[in-house]
C-alpha cells in the first residue's frame, strides 16, 4: 500500500518532513506531492489541481491511505468518492464538507494584501494562489458523501 501525505493552500510539501521523519523511522515509506508544481504551466483552479491530483494517484498500482489537511482534504476525500476501489483509508484533518464562502472571501482580501515573498516560499505565483482560492468557493464537497 501507498501512503500519501498531501498538503493544504497555505503550506507545501515539506509541512509534512516531521511526520515523514517519524514515519520513516518505523519503516513506514510516504510520498509528498506538491499540488503548486502540479500547477506550474496550466490554469490554477481546482479542476485542474484536482486532474493532476487524481492522475498522480492512478500512477500507483497498490491501494492508497490518503492522508490530507484542509485542502490536501478535500483532494483526497474527493478521489475517494470518485476511486473508492483504489483508496484503503483516508485521515482528514481541517477538512470542511462545506465550503465556507464568506471565509473564502475574507481570506481571498487577505491574500491581495499579503506580500508575493510568502507565496514564493510556498512555491507558487500569487496570482495563480489566489485564481485557485476563487476557483473553491462553489465547491460542492458534500455531496455523494
Amino acid at each position: 500500500m501507498k501512503n500519501i501525505l498531501i498538503h493544504g493552500l497555505g503550506q507545501n510539501e515539506v509541512s509534512w518532513n516531521k511526520v515523514e521523519e517519524e514515519l520513516k523511522s518505523n519503516n513506514i515509506k510516504v510520498e509528498t506531492p506538491s499540488l503548486y508544481s502540479m500547477l506550474k504551466d496550466v490554469t490554477s483552479d481546482y479542476d485542474t489541481l484536482y486532474e493532476k491530483f487524481s492522475n498522480y494517484c492512478n500512477n500507483f498500482d497498490e491501494k492508497l491511505n490518503l492522508c490530507g489537511l484542509s485542502l490536501g482534504g478535500i483532494l483526497a476525500l474527493n478521489y475517494a468518492k470518485e476511486h473508492p476501489d483504489k483508496v484503503n483509508s483516508l485521515i482528514l484533518i481541517g477538512t470542511p464538507y462545506k465550503v465556507p464562502k464568506f471565509l473564502f472571501k475574507v481570506q481571498g482580501l487577505i491574500f491581495k494584501i499579503m506580500p508575493r515573498s510568502i507565496f514564493e516560499k510556498m512555491g507558487c505565483e500569487k496570482k495563480d494562489f489566489i485564481s485557485l482560492v476563487n476557483s473553491m468557493s462553489n465547491l460542492d464537497i458534500e455531496s455523494n458523501l
